[in-house]
């Protein structure tokens, strides 16, 4: 998968090591120029998905949650390369004219953490964020990439249009522990 930047500059490379299917005990999940500032900085999909971003934009995971959802005709989505949302991500956005943000993490529970710990940050720390960033509630188990490969288009569809407020998330998450 390149790194391009919102110009469309490749800066990079992220890949799955071929290891014959199974992952060797230490090895990393990923190999490339995963700890540079395009890594860190830069989301993938955005040189695409700038274009069509005009309501909103959706930020998922990862690059086949992207890729799978640009070929249904998604072409609004990014991917924040794990579930690491970062303010750098945020502010390249919002200097972008990106004005809605929708997150939408996998419904596992690393996705949920992830989702969870942005909306608590979301609430506490950023006043100057002008961009409204809300989150979606992934069905348990699933992301947005199995979602689309199993025919389920419009349940995914609907839980980015039902995608509630960081505060609200929150009170969502503590009701349903």
């Amino acid at each position: 998968y390149p790194y391009i930047n919102s110009r469309g500059d490749v800066r990079g490379f992220k890949n799955r090591p071929l290891y014959g299917g199974n992952r060797i005990d230490g090895a990393p999940k990923f190999v490339g120029t995963l700890n540079t500032p395009v890594a860190q900085t830069d989301l993938y999909g955005l040189h695409v998905a700038r274009k069509y971003a005009e309501k909103h934009l959706v930020i998922v995971e990862g690059q086949h949650d992207v890729l799978s959802m640009a070929q249904d005709g998604i072409r609004n989505v990014v991917s924040s390369d794990g579930t690491t949302l970062n303010f750098d991500k945020l502010d390249l956005l919002q200097d972008m004219g990106i004005k809605n943000v929708v997150l939408a993490f996998d419904g596992d529970n690393p996705g949920k953490q992830a989702s969870k710990s942005v909306a608590q940050v979301l609430n506490e720390k950023r006043e100057d964020l002008n961009m409204i960033v809300k989150i979606a509630s992934i069905p348990d188990g699933t992301d947005p990439d199995e979602m689309i490969r199993n025919g389920q288009r419009i349940s995914l569809l609907s839980s980015i249009m039902l995608a509630v407020y960081a505060n609200q998330y929150l009170i969502d998450m503590i009701i349903a522990d």
